[in-house]
Protein backbone atom coordinates (compact mmCIF):
# COMPACT_ATOMS: atom_id res chain seq x y z
CA UNK A 1 0.00 0.00 0.00
CA UNK A 2 2.82 2.35 0.71
CA UNK A 3 4.03 1.57 -2.32
CA UNK A 4 1.41 2.28 -4.15
CA UNK A 5 0.68 5.53 -2.21
CA UNK A 6 4.53 6.61 -2.92
CA UNK A 7 3.99 5.87 -7.32
CA UNK A 8 0.78 8.14 -7.07
CA UNK A 9 2.84 11.00 -5.04
CA UNK A 10 6.02 10.71 -7.44
CA UNK A 11 3.64 10.94 -11.02
CA UNK A 12 4.95 6.99 -11.25
CA UNK A 13 8.27 7.81 -11.51
CA UNK A 14 10.62 6.09 -13.54
CA UNK A 15 14.29 5.63 -13.31
CA UNK A 16 15.05 6.89 -17.24
CA UNK A 17 13.64 10.33 -15.73
CA UNK A 18 16.64 12.57 -15.76
CA UNK A 19 16.53 14.92 -13.13
CA UNK A 20 18.79 17.57 -11.16
CA UNK A 21 20.88 15.47 -8.38
CA UNK A 22 19.04 17.06 -5.44
CA UNK A 23 15.83 15.68 -6.71
CA UNK A 24 16.30 12.17 -4.86
CA UNK A 25 13.04 10.73 -6.06
CA UNK A 26 14.78 7.18 -5.59
CA UNK A 27 15.86 7.65 -2.10
CA UNK A 28 12.26 8.80 -1.40
CA UNK A 29 10.79 5.84 -3.03
CA UNK A 30 13.00 3.27 -1.05
CA UNK A 31 12.99 5.05 2.23
CA UNK A 32 12.22 1.98 4.50
CA UNK A 33 10.00 1.57 7.79
CA UNK A 34 10.41 1.92 11.30
CA UNK A 35 10.41 -1.61 12.62
CA UNK A 36 11.39 -3.20 15.54
CA UNK A 37 10.70 -7.06 17.22
CA UNK A 38 7.36 -7.13 19.22
CA UNK A 39 7.61 -8.78 22.26
CA UNK A 40 4.13 -9.83 22.22
CA UNK A 41 4.32 -12.05 18.91
CA UNK A 42 8.27 -11.77 18.12
CA UNK A 43 7.35 -10.43 15.17
CA UNK A 44 8.69 -7.99 12.76
CA UNK A 45 6.05 -4.76 13.45
CA UNK A 46 6.01 -1.14 12.28
CA UNK A 47 6.47 1.77 14.89
CA UNK A 48 3.52 3.46 15.78
CA UNK A 49 3.70 7.10 16.11
CA UNK A 50 3.10 9.70 17.48
CA UNK A 51 1.92 7.18 20.78
CA UNK A 52 0.87 8.24 23.92
CA UNK A 53 2.57 6.68 27.58
CA UNK A 54 1.56 7.47 30.75
CA UNK A 55 0.51 11.09 29.65
CA UNK A 56 3.65 12.17 27.41
CA UNK A 57 3.64 11.87 23.68
CA UNK A 58 6.24 10.13 21.82
CA UNK A 59 7.26 10.85 18.11
CA UNK A 60 10.05 8.58 17.74
CA UNK A 61 11.63 6.09 20.08
CA UNK A 62 12.08 7.15 23.42
CA UNK A 63 14.65 5.68 26.44
CA UNK A 64 12.08 6.13 29.23
CA UNK A 65 11.04 2.57 31.06
CA UNK A 66 13.11 0.92 28.21
CA UNK A 67 14.78 -2.09 29.36
CA UNK A 68 18.12 -2.08 30.13
CA UNK A 69 17.83 1.52 29.31
CA UNK A 70 17.42 0.83 25.64
CA UNK A 71 14.95 2.80 22.98
CA UNK A 72 11.74 1.39 22.15
CA UNK A 73 8.81 2.33 20.24
CA UNK A 74 5.02 1.05 20.43
CA UNK A 75 3.45 -1.47 18.30
CA UNK A 76 -0.21 -0.54 18.96
CA UNK A 77 -1.67 2.21 19.57
CA UNK A 78 -5.52 2.96 20.72
CA UNK A 79 -6.58 4.62 17.29
CA UNK A 80 -8.75 7.54 19.06
CA UNK A 81 -6.13 8.37 21.79
CA UNK A 82 -2.90 7.38 20.33
CA UNK A 83 -2.38 6.00 23.86
CA UNK A 84 -0.23 2.91 24.19
CA UNK A 85 -1.53 -0.56 24.07
CA UNK A 86 -0.47 -2.18 27.11
CA UNK A 87 0.25 -5.99 26.66
CA UNK A 88 3.96 -6.69 24.82
CA UNK A 89 2.76 -4.51 22.15
CA UNK A 90 6.17 -2.97 21.93
CA UNK A 91 9.57 -3.77 20.68
CA UNK A 92 13.28 -2.16 20.94
CA UNK A 93 14.35 -0.01 18.21
CA UNK A 94 17.87 -1.18 16.29
CA UNK A 95 21.09 0.38 17.47
CA UNK A 96 21.33 3.77 15.73
CA UNK A 97 24.92 2.93 14.27
CA UNK A 98 23.25 0.46 12.06
CA UNK A 99 23.47 1.77 9.08
CA UNK A 100 20.09 0.21 7.77
CA UNK A 101 18.87 2.37 10.68
CA UNK A 102 15.45 4.32 9.82
CA UNK A 103 13.89 4.97 13.40
CA UNK A 104 13.95 8.47 14.33
CA UNK A 105 14.58 9.52 18.31
CA UNK A 106 11.72 11.28 19.71
CA UNK A 107 13.67 14.46 19.58
CA UNK A 108 14.04 14.20 16.23
CA UNK A 109 11.16 13.18 15.41
CA UNK A 110 9.29 15.94 17.56
CA UNK A 111 11.21 18.47 15.57
CA UNK A 112 10.65 17.09 12.41
CA UNK A 113 6.36 17.07 13.30
CA UNK A 114 7.06 20.60 14.71
CA UNK A 115 8.54 22.08 11.40
CA UNK A 116 6.03 20.33 9.44
CA UNK A 117 2.86 22.06 11.82
CA UNK A 118 4.60 25.21 11.44
CA UNK A 119 5.08 25.38 8.04
CA UNK A 120 1.51 24.57 6.89
CA UNK A 121 0.20 26.77 9.43
CA UNK A 122 2.41 29.80 8.09
CA UNK A 123 0.20 29.14 4.48
CA UNK A 124 -2.78 30.30 5.74
CA UNK A 125 -0.80 33.93 6.18
CA UNK A 126 -1.44 33.37 2.32
CA UNK A 127 -4.52 34.99 3.63
CA UNK A 128 -7.82 35.64 1.73
CA UNK A 129 -7.32 36.73 -2.23
CA UNK A 130 -9.41 37.47 -5.32
CA UNK A 131 -9.87 35.21 -7.67
CA UNK A 132 -7.39 37.04 -10.25
CA UNK A 133 -4.95 37.69 -7.20
CA UNK A 134 -4.93 33.80 -6.67
CA UNK A 135 -4.44 33.27 -10.42
CA UNK A 136 -1.49 35.75 -10.90
CA UNK A 137 0.03 34.53 -7.65
CA UNK A 138 0.04 30.68 -8.41
CA UNK A 139 1.05 28.75 -11.65
CA UNK A 140 0.96 25.22 -12.41
CA UNK A 141 4.68 24.28 -13.15
CA UNK A 142 6.59 21.09 -13.49
CA UNK A 143 7.17 19.76 -10.22
CA UNK A 144 11.19 19.60 -10.23
CA UNK A 145 11.17 23.63 -10.71
CA UNK A 146 9.59 24.62 -8.11
CA UNK A 147 11.40 25.57 -4.63
CA UNK A 148 9.17 23.86 -1.81
CA UNK A 149 8.44 20.57 -4.25
CA UNK A 150 12.20 19.91 -3.97
CA UNK A 151 12.74 20.12 -0.55
CA UNK A 152 9.54 18.15 0.09
CA UNK A 153 10.70 15.37 -1.78
CA UNK A 154 14.29 15.71 0.04
CA UNK A 155 12.33 15.80 3.43
CA UNK A 156 9.87 12.72 2.51
CA UNK A 157 13.38 10.98 1.91
CA UNK A 158 14.71 11.19 5.44
CA UNK A 159 11.09 9.82 6.84
CA UNK A 160 10.35 6.39 7.81
CA UNK A 161 7.71 4.94 5.32
CA UNK A 162 4.59 4.92 6.76
CA UNK A 163 5.09 7.03 9.54
CA UNK A 164 2.23 9.48 10.04
CA UNK A 165 4.18 12.77 8.85
CA UNK A 166 5.50 10.42 5.57
CA UNK A 167 1.80 9.99 4.64
CA UNK A 168 0.86 13.87 6.12
CA UNK A 169 3.94 15.08 3.40
CA UNK A 170 2.53 12.61 0.46
CA UNK A 171 -0.93 13.65 0.52
CA UNK A 172 0.14 17.43 1.10
CA UNK A 173 2.10 16.75 -2.04
CA UNK A 174 -0.72 14.98 -4.10
CA UNK A 175 -3.21 17.17 -3.15
CA UNK A 176 -1.45 20.04 -5.01
CA UNK A 177 -0.79 18.09 -8.69
CA UNK A 178 -2.55 19.73 -11.18
CA UNK A 179 -1.32 17.71 -14.33
CA UNK A 180 -0.15 14.39 -13.54
CA UNK A 181 0.85 14.15 -17.82
CA UNK A 182 3.25 16.68 -17.34
CA UNK A 183 4.08 15.86 -13.70
CA UNK A 184 2.94 19.37 -12.57
CA UNK A 185 1.57 21.16 -9.31
CA UNK A 186 0.54 24.46 -8.02
CA UNK A 187 3.47 26.17 -7.41
CA UNK A 188 2.76 29.88 -5.45
CA UNK A 189 4.44 33.75 -5.23
CA UNK A 190 7.24 31.53 -7.03
CA UNK A 191 8.03 29.02 -4.63
CA UNK A 192 5.24 28.29 -2.15
CA UNK A 193 2.46 25.77 -2.29
CA UNK A 194 -1.21 27.12 -1.65
CA UNK A 195 -2.99 26.46 1.09
CA UNK A 196 -5.95 24.44 1.06
CA UNK A 197 -8.65 26.61 0.63
CA UNK A 198 -6.46 28.04 -2.95
CA UNK A 199 -6.03 24.53 -4.01
CA UNK A 200 -9.95 24.30 -3.46
CA UNK A 201 -10.56 27.69 -5.64
CA UNK A 202 -7.33 26.50 -8.11
CA UNK A 203 -9.31 23.56 -9.05
CA UNK A 204 -12.40 24.70 -10.01
CA UNK A 205 -13.07 28.42 -9.09
CA UNK A 206 -16.87 27.99 -10.02
CA UNK A 207 -17.34 25.32 -8.20
CA UNK A 208 -15.58 26.99 -5.23
CA UNK A 209 -18.31 29.78 -5.44
CA UNK A 210 -20.85 27.83 -5.62
CA UNK A 211 -19.97 26.06 -2.19
CA UNK A 212 -19.31 29.22 -1.02
CA UNK A 213 -23.13 30.42 -1.47
CA UNK A 214 -24.49 26.97 0.53
CA UNK A 215 -22.20 27.68 3.50
CA UNK A 216 -23.50 30.94 3.73
CA UNK A 217 -26.38 29.66 3.73
CA UNK A 218 -28.53 28.82 7.30
CA UNK A 219 -29.58 25.01 5.53
CA UNK A 220 -25.97 24.44 5.58
CA UNK A 221 -24.89 21.05 6.48
CA UNK A 222 -20.63 20.55 6.97
CA UNK A 223 -19.85 17.23 4.90
CA UNK A 224 -16.84 15.97 6.90
CA UNK A 225 -15.73 13.70 4.00
CA UNK A 226 -14.99 17.13 2.17
CA UNK A 227 -13.47 18.49 4.86
CA UNK A 228 -15.70 21.11 5.60
CA UNK A 229 -16.14 20.33 9.96
CA UNK A 230 -14.84 18.30 12.97
CA UNK A 231 -11.28 18.84 12.10
CA UNK A 232 -8.64 20.73 14.43
CA UNK A 233 -7.78 24.48 12.79
CA UNK A 234 -4.31 24.56 13.88
CA UNK A 235 -1.87 21.95 13.44
CA UNK A 236 -0.62 21.31 16.83
CA UNK A 237 1.95 18.08 18.62
CA UNK A 238 -0.27 15.90 20.47
CA UNK A 239 0.09 15.98 23.98
CA UNK A 240 -1.14 14.00 26.98
CA UNK A 241 -3.12 14.94 29.47
CA UNK A 242 -7.10 17.10 29.76
CA UNK A 243 -6.19 20.03 28.65
CA UNK A 244 -7.32 21.40 25.09
CA UNK A 245 -4.77 23.53 22.81
CA UNK A 246 -5.59 25.62 20.68
CA UNK A 247 -7.52 24.65 17.54
CA UNK A 248 -8.34 21.33 18.75
CA UNK A 249 -12.13 21.60 19.30
CA UNK A 250 -13.00 24.73 16.88
CA UNK A 251 -16.68 24.23 17.31
CA UNK A 252 -16.73 24.67 20.93
CA UNK A 253 -19.44 27.54 22.24
CA UNK A 254 -19.72 29.21 25.07
CA UNK A 255 -22.76 30.42 26.51
CA UNK A 256 -22.98 33.40 28.75
CA UNK A 257 -25.95 34.46 31.11
CA UNK A 258 -25.77 37.45 33.92
CA UNK A 259 -23.60 39.84 34.39
CA UNK A 260 -21.76 39.88 37.71
CA UNK A 261 -18.80 41.88 39.61
CA UNK A 262 -16.28 39.24 40.00
CA UNK A 263 -13.51 38.75 42.50
CA UNK A 264 -11.22 40.98 41.23
CA UNK A 265 -13.84 43.82 41.07
CA UNK A 266 -14.82 43.81 37.25
CA UNK A 267 -18.17 43.08 35.19
CA UNK A 268 -17.97 39.72 33.65
CA UNK A 269 -20.24 37.16 32.78
CA UNK A 270 -21.55 33.99 34.31
CA UNK A 271 -20.88 31.35 31.59
CA UNK A 272 -23.07 28.20 32.56
CA UNK A 273 -23.38 26.48 29.70
CA UNK A 274 -21.84 24.76 26.67
CA UNK A 275 -22.97 23.91 23.14
CA UNK A 276 -21.57 23.08 19.45
CA UNK A 277 -21.72 25.63 16.20
CA UNK A 278 -23.06 23.08 13.28
CA UNK A 279 -23.05 25.50 11.12
CA UNK A 280 -22.44 29.78 10.22
CA UNK A 281 -25.84 30.11 12.18
CA UNK A 282 -26.50 27.68 14.48
CA UNK A 283 -25.36 26.31 17.59
CA UNK A 284 -26.53 23.29 18.77
CA UNK A 285 -27.13 23.22 23.19
CA UNK A 286 -29.19 21.32 25.50
CA UNK A 287 -32.53 22.78 26.44
CA UNK A 288 -32.48 22.88 29.98
CA UNK A 289 -29.74 25.49 29.54
CA UNK A 290 -32.62 28.04 28.39
CA UNK A 291 -34.11 27.29 32.30
CA UNK A 292 -33.85 28.23 35.54
CA UNK A 293 -32.47 24.83 37.42
CA UNK A 294 -35.03 25.25 40.55
CA UNK A 295 -37.82 27.12 41.92
CA UNK A 296 -40.17 26.91 38.98
CA UNK A 297 -38.05 26.54 36.16
CA UNK A 298 -38.78 30.13 34.77
CA UNK A 299 -37.13 31.05 31.40
CA UNK A 300 -33.39 32.30 31.63
CA UNK A 301 -31.93 32.33 28.25
CA UNK A 302 -28.46 33.32 27.72
CA UNK A 303 -27.49 36.57 26.36
CA UNK A 304 -24.65 36.23 23.76
CA UNK A 305 -22.61 33.35 22.43
CA UNK A 306 -18.79 33.40 22.53
CA UNK A 307 -16.69 31.01 19.83
CA UNK A 308 -13.06 31.06 18.87
CA UNK A 309 -12.43 30.75 22.45
CA UNK A 310 -9.78 28.19 24.49
CA UNK A 311 -8.37 30.22 28.06
CA UNK A 312 -11.01 32.04 29.12
CA UNK A 313 -9.13 34.91 30.66
CA UNK A 314 -6.77 35.53 27.54
CA UNK A 315 -7.81 37.05 24.48
CA UNK A 316 -6.68 36.39 21.81
CA UNK A 317 -5.05 33.29 23.11
CA UNK A 318 -1.26 32.55 22.71
CA UNK A 319 1.74 30.75 22.58
CA UNK A 320 5.60 30.82 22.61
CA UNK A 321 5.62 34.09 24.56
CA UNK A 322 2.89 35.66 22.23
CA UNK A 323 4.90 35.14 19.45
CA UNK A 324 2.23 32.96 17.72
CA UNK A 325 -1.18 34.03 18.68
CA UNK A 326 -4.76 32.89 17.15
CA UNK A 327 -7.55 35.23 15.85
CA UNK A 328 -9.88 36.96 19.05
CA UNK A 329 -12.86 35.39 20.16
CA UNK A 330 -15.94 36.05 18.79
CA UNK A 331 -19.19 37.21 20.15
CA UNK A 332 -22.42 37.44 18.80
CA UNK A 333 -25.14 38.88 21.50
CA UNK A 334 -28.83 37.08 21.62
CA UNK A 335 -31.38 39.65 21.47
CA UNK A 336 -34.67 38.46 20.98
CA UNK A 337 -36.51 35.39 22.04
CA UNK A 338 -37.28 33.88 18.79
CA UNK A 339 -33.52 33.33 18.23
CA UNK A 340 -33.83 30.25 21.11
CA UNK A 341 -35.37 27.39 19.54
CA UNK A 342 -36.64 24.58 21.94
CA UNK A 343 -38.12 21.66 21.05
CA UNK A 344 -41.88 22.08 21.63
CA UNK A 345 -41.96 18.85 23.63
CA UNK A 346 -39.53 19.29 26.34
CA UNK A 347 -40.73 20.03 30.00
CA UNK A 348 -38.66 22.03 32.29
CA UNK A 349 -37.83 20.32 35.50
CA UNK A 350 -38.44 17.21 34.46
CA UNK A 351 -36.60 14.19 35.81
CA UNK A 352 -36.71 12.30 32.97
CA UNK A 353 -35.30 15.24 30.86
CA UNK A 354 -36.83 13.88 27.32
CA UNK A 355 -36.48 15.95 24.52
CA UNK A 356 -33.22 17.95 26.20
CA UNK A 357 -32.77 19.87 23.14
CA UNK A 358 -32.37 23.25 21.83
CA UNK A 359 -30.46 25.83 18.78
CA UNK A 360 -29.63 29.19 19.40
CA UNK A 361 -30.36 31.23 15.51
CA UNK A 362 -27.13 33.83 15.81
CA UNK A 363 -27.97 37.20 15.24
CA UNK A 364 -25.33 37.28 11.95
CA UNK A 365 -23.05 34.77 10.93
CA UNK A 366 -19.61 33.65 12.21
CA UNK A 367 -16.88 33.95 9.74
CA UNK A 368 -14.99 30.47 9.55
CA UNK A 369 -11.21 29.56 9.77
CA UNK A 370 -11.72 28.78 6.24
CA UNK A 371 -12.71 31.70 4.98
CA UNK A 372 -9.87 34.05 6.61
CA UNK A 373 -7.71 32.79 9.07
CA UNK A 374 -6.49 35.65 10.60
CA UNK A 375 -9.74 36.34 11.26
CA UNK A 376 -11.62 33.10 13.02
CA UNK A 377 -10.14 30.23 14.85
CA UNK A 378 -13.75 28.71 14.27
CA UNK A 379 -15.14 25.88 12.16
CA UNK A 380 -18.25 23.79 13.18
CA UNK A 381 -18.87 20.23 13.73
CA UNK A 382 -19.69 17.43 11.91
CA UNK A 383 -23.27 16.01 12.50
CA UNK A 384 -23.70 12.67 11.21
CA UNK A 385 -25.95 13.73 8.73
CA UNK A 386 -25.24 10.77 6.02
CA UNK A 387 -26.10 6.75 6.92
CA UNK A 388 -22.43 5.90 6.74
CA UNK A 389 -20.86 8.53 9.29
CA UNK A 390 -19.51 7.74 12.45
CA UNK A 391 -21.78 7.90 15.45
CA UNK A 392 -24.71 5.80 13.67
CA UNK A 393 -24.05 2.58 15.45
CA UNK A 394 -22.33 3.42 18.76
CA UNK A 395 -20.62 0.21 20.36
CA UNK A 396 -20.51 -0.47 23.78
CA UNK A 397 -16.91 0.83 25.60
CA UNK A 398 -16.08 3.31 22.40
CA UNK A 399 -14.74 5.89 23.18
CA UNK A 400 -16.32 9.22 23.27
CA UNK A 401 -15.01 12.69 23.74
CA UNK A 402 -16.89 15.57 26.07
CA UNK A 403 -15.36 19.38 26.63
CA UNK A 404 -16.04 21.90 28.41
CA UNK A 405 -15.07 24.82 30.62
CA UNK A 406 -16.83 23.13 33.90
CA UNK A 407 -16.12 21.93 36.75
CA UNK A 408 -12.90 20.12 36.95
CA UNK A 409 -13.66 18.30 40.21
CA UNK A 410 -16.41 19.79 43.90
CA UNK A 411 -13.51 22.09 45.63
CA UNK A 412 -12.79 25.02 46.32
CA UNK A 413 -10.86 26.13 43.39
CA UNK A 414 -13.98 25.65 41.28
CA UNK A 415 -15.61 28.31 43.03
CA UNK A 416 -12.52 30.63 43.14
CA UNK A 417 -12.37 30.31 39.52
CA UNK A 418 -16.01 30.95 38.93
CA UNK A 419 -16.49 33.92 41.07
CA UNK A 420 -12.96 35.17 38.94
CA UNK A 421 -13.29 34.14 35.51
CA UNK A 422 -17.05 32.91 35.10
CA UNK A 423 -16.18 29.73 34.54
CA UNK A 424 -15.17 26.71 36.53
CA UNK A 425 -12.41 25.77 34.24
CA UNK A 426 -10.27 28.42 32.88
CA UNK A 427 -8.57 26.70 30.19
CA UNK A 428 -11.23 24.13 27.62
CA UNK A 429 -11.12 20.79 29.45
CA UNK A 430 -11.79 17.04 27.60
CA UNK A 431 -12.39 14.23 29.25
CA UNK A 432 -12.73 10.45 27.46
CA UNK A 433 -16.03 8.62 28.23
CA UNK A 434 -16.66 4.61 27.24
CA UNK A 435 -20.05 4.17 25.93
CA UNK A 436 -21.76 2.48 29.28
CA UNK A 437 -25.78 1.95 27.19
CA UNK A 438 -26.16 -1.59 28.32
CA UNK A 439 -24.88 -0.42 32.04
CA UNK A 440 -27.68 1.89 31.63
CA UNK A 441 -30.31 -0.63 30.14
CA UNK A 442 -29.55 -3.46 32.98
CA UNK A 443 -29.27 -1.00 36.14
CA UNK A 444 -33.42 -0.92 37.75
CA UNK A 445 -32.25 2.38 39.12
CA UNK A 446 -31.78 3.84 35.58
CA UNK A 447 -34.71 2.45 33.85
CA UNK A 448 -37.26 5.50 34.55
CA UNK A 449 -34.65 7.50 32.68
CA UNK A 450 -33.36 4.99 30.15
CA UNK A 451 -34.93 5.79 26.70
CA UNK A 452 -32.37 4.10 23.99
CA UNK A 453 -33.97 5.94 21.32
CA UNK A 454 -33.58 9.06 22.78
CA UNK A 455 -30.53 8.79 25.15
CA UNK A 456 -27.08 7.70 25.06
CA UNK A 457 -25.05 6.58 28.46
CA UNK A 458 -21.47 7.07 29.06
CA UNK A 459 -18.45 7.14 31.61
CA UNK A 460 -19.31 5.74 35.03
CA UNK A 461 -15.48 5.98 35.94
CA UNK A 462 -14.44 7.33 39.15
CA UNK A 463 -13.40 11.29 38.17
CA UNK A 464 -14.81 11.09 34.72
CA UNK A 465 -17.34 12.71 33.68
CA UNK A 466 -19.15 16.01 32.29
CA UNK A 467 -20.17 18.50 35.32
CA UNK A 468 -22.08 21.54 35.51
CA UNK A 469 -21.22 24.37 33.41
CA UNK A 470 -20.40 21.25 30.63
CA UNK A 471 -24.17 21.16 30.14
CA UNK A 472 -25.55 21.35 26.19
CA UNK A 473 -22.26 20.40 25.41
CA UNK A 474 -21.19 18.19 23.02
CA UNK A 475 -20.37 14.65 22.74
CA UNK A 476 -18.37 13.23 19.80
CA UNK A 477 -16.68 10.36 18.18
CA UNK A 478 -14.80 9.57 15.68
CA UNK A 479 -13.02 6.19 14.47
CA UNK A 480 -9.13 7.43 14.01
CA UNK A 481 -6.82 10.02 15.35
CA UNK A 482 -6.93 11.93 11.66
CA UNK A 483 -10.38 11.59 11.27
CA UNK A 484 -13.35 14.51 11.89
CA UNK A 485 -14.87 14.36 15.05
CA UNK A 486 -18.78 13.85 14.72
CA UNK A 487 -21.17 15.18 17.66
CA UNK A 488 -23.76 12.18 18.12
CA UNK A 489 -24.86 13.46 22.19
CA UNK A 490 -25.35 16.37 24.27
CA UNK A 491 -24.39 16.82 27.86
CA UNK A 492 -28.06 16.61 29.60
CA UNK A 493 -27.72 14.88 33.02
CA UNK A 494 -25.83 12.91 35.38
CA UNK A 495 -27.00 11.16 38.89
CA UNK A 496 -24.43 12.04 41.23
CA UNK A 497 -24.27 14.82 43.77
CA UNK A 498 -20.61 15.08 42.95
CA UNK A 499 -18.91 15.50 39.89
CA UNK A 500 -17.05 12.71 38.74
CA UNK A 501 -19.06 10.14 41.09
CA UNK A 502 -18.90 9.74 45.10
CA UNK A 503 -15.91 8.05 46.33
CA UNK A 504 -17.18 5.51 48.43
CA UNK A 505 -20.38 4.93 45.82
CA UNK A 506 -20.59 3.02 42.50
CA UNK A 507 -20.13 5.74 39.74
CA UNK A 508 -23.66 5.94 37.49
CA UNK A 509 -23.44 7.05 34.42
CA UNK A 510 -23.91 10.50 33.04
CA UNK A 511 -27.10 10.59 30.56
CA UNK A 512 -26.49 12.56 27.21
CA UNK A 513 -29.38 13.39 24.42
CA UNK A 514 -28.75 11.30 21.55
CA UNK A 515 -28.59 13.52 18.38
CA UNK A 516 -29.42 11.55 15.24
CA UNK A 517 -32.82 10.73 17.13
CA UNK A 518 -33.22 14.87 16.77
CA UNK A 519 -31.72 15.20 13.00
CA UNK A 520 -34.57 15.14 11.00
CA UNK A 521 -35.64 17.71 14.24
CA UNK A 522 -33.04 19.87 13.46
CA UNK A 523 -33.08 20.02 9.85
CA UNK A 524 -36.82 21.57 10.37
CA UNK A 525 -35.79 24.40 12.43
CA UNK A 526 -32.74 25.58 9.89
CA UNK A 527 -33.47 28.46 7.79
CA UNK A 528 -31.75 30.53 5.48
Amino acid sequence: MYAILALIFLFHYSPTNSLPQKLDLATALKSKPCQVIEENSSLLKSCKFPFIYKDNAYYGCTTVDGVNGKAWCSTKIDPLTNEHVEGGYRGDCPNSEDPEYTCKSHEEGLKKSEDFNQYKNSLEELGVRSDTDVRDACECVEWDKCNWANDMVLEISDIPRGDPLWMKRVKFFKDRICDRKTKSLYCCDEEKPPNDRLVKLLRDPSLFKQEEELQSSGKWKPNGYKEECGTRTTLTNIVGGKKAKRGDFPYMALLGYATFTNSEGKSIKSYDCGGSLINKWYVLTAAHCMFQVSGNFSKNHPTEVVLGELRIDTDPDCTNNGRSCAPRKITREIKTDDQIIVHENYQPGSQTQVNDIALIRLNEPVPLYDDDPKSSNVRPVCLPWQENDPGRDLKENKKAVVTGWGRVKTSLKDLERKQKFGASARNLLYVRLPIANQVCEDDPDLEQYWDPETKICAGGKQGQDACQGDSGGPMVIRDTSDDPWYQIGLVSFGLENICGGAKNREKKPGVFTKVVNYLPWIESKLKD
